[in-house]
Order: structure tokens, then sequence, then C-alpha cells
């Protein structure tokens, strides 16, 4: 139904005043040749007139014929005054716009020399096909980001690791790297093959301090960066066989990747999968996990779960999600640990960082077998097999130990916020599409340049339509007398567009 109205029109501007301008000299001369005719004609029929010496006659059997005369005027004047209709307006307009493409493609600012690639517009249209742009709908991942995941923070039992350095300290991270190297060696009393010093993003030293150690802390990092090495469905590969001990990841999501990889370099590498085997390398002991069974990801649960048997016969379930589903999740008698691992993250998304929450459980053998009789009838199940599924994971997704959450960073893409800044400028609107919690999307708002100090800032924070309209209706009331383009307008592209009012 909303999209039942009338299409739009994909002429430009200059092509409707052209057309406009075409219309009315054609109106012209049709004006200019009936004149002509009537003139004619009028002026052929009065007898003894300075015409009988330049007007050829026309003879008839009743004698002069004024009509056929205006007649025959009408379209000898159609062919003398045929130059007031500007035909050639066209082939100048097509010329100027592939002059225009021609610079389009030599603009040495729209050259990329990564990839020693320049502009090339496919059609002599694209300027006019620019200018009708009004509104861009952008995703954030990949398109104003680079989709470069870096692995930079962490929280673990409400403490905080992880150096934040910038681009332009080289010589400090490669310092961190260096004593990071050197504290792993002296955790496993050898230098750790799988570590890849040189392009790890997660720099410091704490970590392996607090692992050497033995307290409840060394016991939360391990199990944190245990779930971060097996809880996840990334592919390991060795890239070159003389060197086997460098173990690349790939993954459907780089998150993922980036999780494993900072395990990895920590000292809990994932090496392979065998079947339902899972080896990996703990701080130099290789342990060999049974997988059991992987609750997938979805955008509906937000969350992955793995059950897998340790070498000493427990059964762990591992889980890793939003903030949002694995808090809900957790068991009772958590709640300082809880608000402390909130406000880390909090200040992780303040950052701009993307952010996850860990927890964990141990099941016992007789839980495990009768929640795997339920999840095999789920899966097959041939009636709305999905909620099925969920059910059942939902049920054993529960009482999980909280460990902490870890903070990704996805860099903006070179020249985002000048480009986003020129944008606006030239009068178009911007939305931008994610799916990262409120206080990232708007640390990323304001870096990217989409929003500013100027701007009213209106968070709608609703899980219903009836409470989205009522928040919205409370922006209007407070800010739409003052901000114009708030105000509803009825099949209007205002804010409210599209929203009925309430009766």
């Amino acid at each position: 139904m909303m999209n039942a109205g009338e299409t739009p029109s994909k002429r430009s501007r200059i092509e409707r005043m052209m057309n406009y301008q075409v219309m009315s000299q054609f109106c012209l001369l049709f004006g200019l040749c009936m004149l002509s005719a009537v003139l004619g004609g009028v002026y052929y029929g009065r007898p003894n007139t300075f015409q009988d010496l330049f007007i050829v006659k026309y003879q008839t059997s009743s004698g002069r014929s004024a009509p056929l005369y205006g007649f025959l005027t009408f379209w000898t004047s159609l062919i003398l005054y045929q130059t007031v209709v500007p035909i050639s307006l066209y082939v100048s307009i097509e010329a100027v716009k592939g002059f225009q493409a021609y610079f389009i493609s030599q603009d040495i600012d729209m050259y990329y020399a990564p990839l020693d690639r320049r502009c090339t517009p496919k059609s002599w249209n694209l300027s006019d096909d620019l200018g009708q742009v009004e509104y861009i709908f952008s995703d954030k991942t990949g398109t104003l980001t680079q989709n470069v995941m870096e692995f930079r923070q962490c929280s673990i039992r409400g403490r905080v690791y992880g150096e934040i350095v910038g681009d332009d300290e080289p010589g400090k991270a490669a310092d961190l790297r260096r004593q990071m190297d050197a504290k792993l060696e002296q955790v496993c009393d050898y230098p750790y093959p799988y570590r890849q010093g040189q392009t790890t993003t997660f720099l410091d030293t704490a970590i392996h301090d607090d692992l050497h150690a033995d307290s409840a802390q060394a016991h939360a990092v391990y199990d944190f960066f245990t779930v971060l090495a097996l809880c996840h469905n990334v592919i390991s590969h060795t890239p070159d066989p003389a060197r086997p001990h460098v173990v690349e990841y790939k993954a459907q999501s780089p998150d993922e990747a980036a999780l494993v990889a900072t395990a990895r370099d920590v000292g809990f590498a994932f090496l392979r999968r065998d079947r339902e085997r899972v080896i990996c390398s703990f701080l130099g002991l290789e342990q060999t996990y049974q997988l059991l069974a992987t609750l997938e990801f979805t955008s509906a649960r937000k969350r992955m779960s793995v059950i897998v048997r340790r070498e000493d016969g427990r059964i762990m379930l591992l889980c890793k999600g939003a903030d949002s589903v694995i808090l809900e999740r957790i068991r009772g008698n958590q709640d300082s640990l809880r608000q402390a691992t909130l406000d880390d993250l909090e200040l992780f998304a303040n950052h701009g960082l993307r952010t996850l929450c860990l927890g964990y459980r141990f099941l016992s053998e007789a839980e495990y077998m009768q929640w795997r009789v339920g999840f095999d009838q789920a899966m097959a199940s041939l009636d709305d097999r999905e909620a099925e599924v969920e059910r059942v994971s939902d049920a054993i997704e529960r009482e999980l130990e909280l460990i902490g959450g870890t903070a990704i960073e996805d860099k903006l893409q070179d020249g985002v916020p000048e480009t986003i800044a020129q944008l606006a400028l030239a009068g178009i609107k911007l939305w931008v599409l994610t799916g990262d919690k409120t206080e990232t999307a708007i640390n990323i708002g304001y870096s990217c340049n989409l929003l500013n100090s100027d701007m009213q800032l209106i968070v709608v924070k609703a899980e219903s339509q009836e409470a989205t309209r009522e928040q919205l209706e409370k922006a209007l009331r407070e800010f739409g007398d003052y901000h114009g383009d708030l105000s509803y307008s009825g099949g209007g592209g205002g804010a409210m567009a599209g929203v009925a009012p309430k009766s």
C-alpha cells in the first residue's frame, strides 16, 4: 500500500526546464505561422493592391483562393521561422554533459591511489543523476567503515584490559608487543609459536601478569579466552606448510575472526576441527574438546552457543552475544559483576567500539542427555522447525556465569567525515542503518559528521509500534515548534511522513 502512490519523475531539473522552453517556443512558432497565414489570406483576397506585384496568383474555377494561399503561407512560415525552436540546445546540453563526465574521470580528488583507479562515469547523464539525489540510505559496517575488525579492549571479571594506542604511536605499540611476547614466554616457559605479535591489536601486558598468578582473576582470564577460542564457526588454515605454526582464520563475520585471532595471540590458539573434535593449544598445552552441539547465531537470537566436553569429561556450554541478551540469562548473585561489566561496556560503546558479552555454565550428564532428546526432535521437526529449535536452545542457555565483554573497533574509511559534511552542504539527507548499541551509534555519528553539536539529539527506544508512536509524538511536542522539519505533514516528506495521527 505504501508503494501504491504515483511514481515520481526521474527527469532532471535541467531536462524539465528544457522541455518547458521548447514547448513554449513551439507554441510561439505555431502562433507566428497562424498569424502569417491569416494575414496572407486576407491580403491575398483583396484585389488591386500591392500584393499583385509580388504574390503569385493561384487561380481556381471560382477565381482567387485565399484559403489555399493561407494554407501554403502557414507551411512556408513554418520553414522560415523554424530557427525559433532551439533544437541545437539539446545537442549543446549533451556536449556539456560529455565534457562534465570527462572532467569527473580526470578529477585528481576522485583518484584512488591504493588500487590505481580513477572515477569512471558509465553515463553522460551522471551529473544530472547526481543532482537528483535527495536522500541516501547507507549501511555502516563495510560502507562507512573499513569492515576490518580490530580487537581493542575487554572487560574480565570487572577489570578492563587493553590500551588504546593511536596509529601515530608506532613506537609505543611495538614496545608493548615486545613486552607481551616476553611475558607470554614466561607464562608458557618457552616461546609460544602461534602468537603473531607483529599484527596483534590487543595491547596490554597486564593480561599475562594475571595469567601467571594463581588467583581468581587468572581463572577468569583463562575461562574468558577459552570461550573465545571455542565458541565460533571459524575455519583455520595454514597458508605455508613450511611454517605450520602460522595459523590464519576465515569466518563469515570479521568480528568472529578478530576474536579468535586475539585469543590465539594471547596464548589460546584454536588449531583445527577434526570431525567432532576441536583441537586447541592453551598456553602451550594442546587440548582436545569434543563438540557436542552448536546453537547458531541469528539476528533474532543475537547470540551463539556451543556445548563441548572437556578432556576431564565435564560438559560446558559456552555462549557469546549481545549484552541485552546475555545479561538477562546469567544466574543470580552476580549483581556487582553485572553492573561493573555494564559500566565497562558503556565505556567501550562511548568510544565507538562494538561490544559482546561472554558467559558459560557447566551441565550435568543427565541434564545434557535430557536436553539433547528435545533438541534432536526440534531439529527433525517439519512444522515450524526454527521456532522449535529456538525454544529448546533458550531452555539450556540459562543460569550462565558471566565472564566479561569484548570491544572491537571498526575504523571509518578514509574521507568519510569530509564526504558526509559535503553531502550535508549539498542539502542531501543521510540515513545510516546499524545494529550497534545506541551509545556506539551516537559516537560513530559524531565521528563521521553525521551528527554535530548544533543538532537536537532525540533517542527513541521502544519495543512496539505503539510505544514508538508515543515517543515520536512526545518528541514532536517538545521540539516540533522549534524544528519545522519534525512537524507532521500528511503525505509530505517530513520525519512523520506516512504516520497517521491517532484518532
